[in-house]
């Protein structure tokens, strides 16, 4: 038997790694492991809301994390914190100020912007704000009046460096129906006058809470509202690329009392709401009168002209509270799409349809769960030691976003990940896997393992006469032995020319698939 070694060339590692499941036959997916090296600090634990609510990611390597962290020593960061690719902390990044969280930050200019509830703030790359005051809603033409009071909830930059900030803003008058939902505003934060304030209408307190760009330029809003610059479209609309109205979507929803979320979506550098290739819209929502029971909460597909995709239906998402015992409705806070047209979603659940899941998960098209990938603990703990005193959360997984070598980088509230102690931040490796193998996987028997030079391992059903492909792949996706073989039962595989690690064995004979990790040490 004949062994090949293949090293395949980096420079084509990343165009590998995204065409192998659209290249490879029906039944394969990717699972994704912990990765050993990206090991931070506990920056982002200690505290009843800390959490890790926004990633960017850096073309060096670095990555930006916002959101609520620890107050108490060693670290005394309490905004934000930036890490090198091994997860040591890069301790020319600080935001100053007092300990309030950022839920979401963007890059922009030579630095980052940054929203707080009232106001946004531009810094420049080591986090230090400009000396002079930037757009701040106390100035004209959006001053406060009287309440409900003004409102940053999201903005977007456009290619100009201008900004869209949507939200709830008061041109310079006390007319209470004068109400604007969305302004545009110059890199400098002055307001630009030459955009028309968009304005919702019913109820009084209206505002825009999403602003997420479609495929084709256009914008995808929601907030409590019946209707948007007179057109009747309750809770959520799309405006046109010259932020006019576009009719031809309708909200499929009464009126504005039901609470409408686009799910965030999974793009490294900017803010993008889970849209598809097809300009389909994954939203939650909650019914009136249900609050978050397991009847009012629901996780829904919209298709290009508003109406719900009915061929989409995600199981029921549960979680268990052990502060008080019971249980609750679950919740998706974030999707990242796969090449082969799978979901990852990330929210605060514990089961998908009675199967356990570690508030990961990944979906096929339809919304229905699949079986062998994230099986395994994922974020299921979010317990700190502050001081003396124990702090016991809900753990959840708010953002996850892909990276360029196929993994992903998953943020939320949690302090270990499949077993391992991780503070609110985890970097995971792609594996290949066959969708046969939470049937089929186990019997695919491989001794010793780990092992040092060799492994032997017995097929799951008898070769007779027909050729089998053995392949390995690293935890990169990329394939780094090779070999065929043809009526034998049992095979020897030689791992001399491997490095010290964990590999995935993969046997096919073009109509069975079966996989299984081995370690090499």
């Amino acid at each position: 038997m004949e062994l090949t070694f293949k090293i395949m060339c980096r420079h084509f590692l990343l165009i590998w790694i995204w065409s192998v499941s659209a290249a490879t036959t029906t039944g394969q997916t990717m699972d994704y492991f912990y990765d050993p090296g990206f090991t931070p600090p506990n920056v982002i634990g200690g505290s009843s809301g800390s959490s890790a609510n926004s990633i960017l990611v850096h073309a060096d390597g670095r990555y930006t994390i916002t959101g609520g962290f620890q107050f108490n020593a060693p670290y005394s960061i309490k905004k934000g914190v930036r890490f090198f690719n091994d997860g040591s902390i890069d301790e020319s990044f600080a935001i100053p100020g007092d300990p309030i969280s950022v839920s979401l930050m963007l890059f922009y200019q030579e630095g980052y912007l940054y929203r707080i509830p009232n106001t946004l703030v531009p810094v420049d790359a080591n986090g230090i704000p400009p000396s002079a005051p930037f757009f701040d809603l106390s100035y004209v033409p959006y001053i406060p009046s009287a309440p409900p009071t003004p409102h940053v909830n999201m903005y977007q930059i456009l290619e100009d460096n201008r900004i869209l900030v949507a939200g709830r803003f008061s041109p310079d008058t006390n007319n209470l129906e004068d109400r604007r939902q969305l302004v545009r505003v110059h890199p400098d934060g002055s307001p630009d006058l030459t955009f028309e304030p968009l304005k919702c209408e019913e109820p009084f307190h209206t505002n825009l809470i999403d602003l997420y760009p479609t495929l084709d330029g256009k914008w995808m809003v929601t907030g409590e509202f019946n209707f948007i610059e007179g057109f009747e479209s309750p809770n959520i609309a799309r405006l046109n690329t010259d932020f006019s109205v576009d009719t031809t979507f309708q909200s499929p929803f009464p009126d504005y009392t039901w609470s409408v979320r686009i799910i965030r979506g999974s793009h490294p550098q900017k803010l993008h709401g889970a849209i598809d290739d097809q300009n389909r819209l994954y939203i939650s929502r909650i019914e009136p009168g249900f609050a978050y029971s397991l009847l009012g909460l629901k996780h829904l597909r919209l298709l290009a002209d508003g109406s719900i995709d009915s061929t989409f239906q995600v199981g029921e998402l549960a979680y268990y509270n052990i502060n008080d015992g019971e249980h609750y409705p679950g919740s998706i806070f974030t999707i990242a799409f796969e090449p082969d047209g799978s979901l990852i979603i990330g929210g605060r659940f514990r089961t998908v349809d009675g199967q356990p899941r570690g508030n990961i998960a990944k979906l096929n098209q339809d919304g229905s769960l699949v079986q062998n990938v994230f099986h395994r603990q994922g974020a299921d703990t979010a317990n700190w030691q502050n001081g003396s005193n124990p702090i016991i959360n809900v753990p959840a997984v708010n953002r996850i976003v892909h990276l360029e070598n196929g993994g992903l980088m998953v943020g939320g509230r949690f302090s270990r990940y499949d077993g391992h102690d991780q503070w609110g931040l985890v970097r995971l490796l792609p594996e290949p896997v066959s969708v046969e193998e939470h049937t089929r996987g186990s019997e695919l028997k491989v001794f010793p393992n780990p092992a040092a030079d060799y492994v032997w391992f017995e097929m799951p059903e008898e070769p007779a006469h027909e050729v089998w492909s053995l392949h390995v792949f690293d935890l990169t996706g990329a394939l780094v032995l090779q070999e065929s073989s043809r009526g034998s039962t049992t095979m020897q595989l030689s791992l001399t020319s491997l490095q010290t690690g964990m590999y995935v064995l993969q046997v096919s004979n073009g109509k069975s698939r079966y996989s299984q990790r081995i370690v090499k040490h």
